[in-house]
């Protein structure tokens, strides 16, 4: 449908734009920053999941300098505070996370971004970084997910709603038809791929 190709293309947008922003970010930080705030970039990237990760830490026990020195110069040379920088960060990582693993929990994919064990400030966070809700997000990238799982013929609906995350077939073929605008089966029939021998387990 036109809502569903919109849908996709905003998302396809999205990810190449963010995607993009990334690309020219580490290309400028190549050009343009110091040693120094080249080893703070390489220390939060290998420790991102640390939820206590702070630059007074990074000052103190890396770099073994000064942190207001440090923070003063992070933001002269990149234009944005490290706390900025590492939510960018996290947020980036947890888009990764997500569409390499649509079926993984909030819960985990906060852990792993450093929010610990807090996914509610981890969605606040994310909100707040993009716009849109993590579940949101989340959604958009599961139901894509499952177009393509759809469109390979060779699954069932209830293979396919375990395979991107969701608990049941029934909930999954309700949550498809709110984004897509159709049922699973609909879906199937619209690009021709759906046979007799196919429909079962299909769900409407």
């Amino acid at each position: 449908t036109k809502m569903e190709k919109e849908e996709d293309l905003d998302l396809l947008r999205t990810m190449i734009s963010d995607k993009f922003r990334d690309l020219v970010s580490l290309k400028e930080g190549e050009e343009t920053v110091s040693p120094m705030v080249s080893q703070i970039y390489v220390y939060v990237e290998q420790h991102l999941q640390d939820s206590a990760l702070t630059l007074k830490w990074i000052a103190e026990n890396y770099l073994f300098m000064n942190v207001d020195y440090v923070s003063k110069k992070f933001y002269k040379e990149t234009g944005q505070k490290f706390s900025q920088y590492l939510t960018k960060m996290r947020i980036g990582k947890a888009k990764e996370l997500i569409a390499k693993n649509p079926e993984e929990p909030i819960k985990n994919v906060a852990e792993q971004v450093g929010c610990g064990n807090n996914p509610q400030y981890f969605s606040q966070l994310f909100k707040k970084q993009t716009g849109i809700t993590i579940f949101e997000y989340l959604n958009r990238i599961r139901i894509n997910k499952a177009k393509e799982l759809l469109l390979t013929g060779t699954m069932k609906s209830s293979e396919i709603a375990a395979a991107v995350g969701y608990c049941d077939e029934y909930h999954f073929s309700k949550a498809f038809k709110k984004a897509a605008g159709v049922s699973p089966r609909k879906y199937l029939e619209g690009n021709h791929v759906l046979t007799s021998e196919k429909k079962e387990g299909i769900l409407y």
